[in-house]
């Protein structure tokens, strides 16, 4: 890529809201090799926060936004992320099996966290981006749809099909803990996630965790239910496993990732998600991990 060339794409990128941060790029102009000191791109939210979506309609109006958030960044060249909404959108047909909103609610909804978490407690690239939404679109559908990854590249297709496929295959519980899994299992996946190399996974995995947590509370979910229990031992598994990352870390921790923003942002939800529900254990237990390793809490 020239300079100029370069210069364009800035110029582009700057009206889709983006913000800098120097770094050192190799470019070629002509017939020249150089280094020079350029601004690395990247998406963030200017707007408001997006509201969870629970109809269908709602599904497919924020899937458009989505679109259209992501559209002017790639010259509309949009089409991954539109096959795996459409791919979305045809295999989680029916009812969410934890409540009555349509299934592809729920991925819907964490494929927008991963557009709002851009620049806080991570910063990728455009091209990471559009990726890692792709595959929070379809994170579920392994383990709820019976959907293999080799048909997610397939169907995707190009050179980002078989990424996006593999983040999903790297997200999907295989011995969930709601299917007759255990929570060691869960705690055995949940390492394997976040001590990987793949940061879109970690990324998706833990927004995850958080739509699910939010939408037990704001659907006022009973304290008793399994729904709120099995969350409740699969909290407190994403606590243990993030802050056994960002103790492990410490000072190697990966330039994209935030790891100790998001260790704080997940203690402090837990302990509201805790309170809520009246779960003393639960936070009686993260406080005690999170001093531990030196982390403050909400009040």
């Amino acid at each position: 890529m020239s300079i100029p060339e370069y210069r364009k794409i800035e110029r582009r990128l700057a009206a889709s809201r983006m913000i800098a941060e120097p770094r050192t790029a190799l470019f070629y102009d002509r017939n020249n090799l150089r280094r020079i000191k350029l601004p690395m791109l990247y998406p963030i939210m200017e707007l408001a926060p997006l509201r969870n979506v629970r109809s269908m309609e709602d599904v497919l109006k924020m899937q458009g936004k989505l679109l259209a958030i992501m559209g002017p960044i790639f010259r509309n060249d949009t089409g991954v992320l539109e096959r795996a909404f459409w791919l979305l959108n045809k295999v989680a047909t029916g009812k969410d099996k934890d409540n009555a909103t349509p299934m592809p609610a729920h991925p819907t909804n964490v494929a927008r966290k991963v557009v709002e978490g851009n620049g806080n407690l991570y910063r990728f690239s455009a091209e990471q981006l559009l990726i890692t939404m792709a595959a929070a679109a379809l994170h579920d559908s392994g383990e709820d749809c019976g959907l293999p990854p080799k048909d997610i590249a397939e169907t995707l297709g190009g050179a980002r099909g078989p990424i996006i496929a593999e983040i999903v295959r790297l997200v999907t519980h295989d011995t969930h803990i709601s299917n007759g899994g255990t929570i060691n299992h869960y705690g055995e996946k949940l390492e394997e996630i976040y001590f990987s190399r793949n940061n879109g996974a970690k990324v998706i995995e833990y927004l995850d965790n958080e739509e699910n947590m939010g939408r037990l509370v704001e659907e006022g979910a009973s304290r008793d239910s399994e729904l709120v229990h099995n969350r409740s031992l699969k909290v407190g598994a994403h606590v243990n496993s993030l802050l056994a990352v960002a103790d492990s870390q410490i000072g190697t921790t990966s330039r994209q990732l935030n790891i100790g923003g998001m260790v704080k942002r997940l203690i402090d939800q837990t302990v509201t998600f805790a309170n809520h529900f009246g779960l003393e254990g639960l936070a009686r237990e993260v406080k005690q991990a999170a001093g531990n390793y030196g982390y403050s809490l909400a009040t």
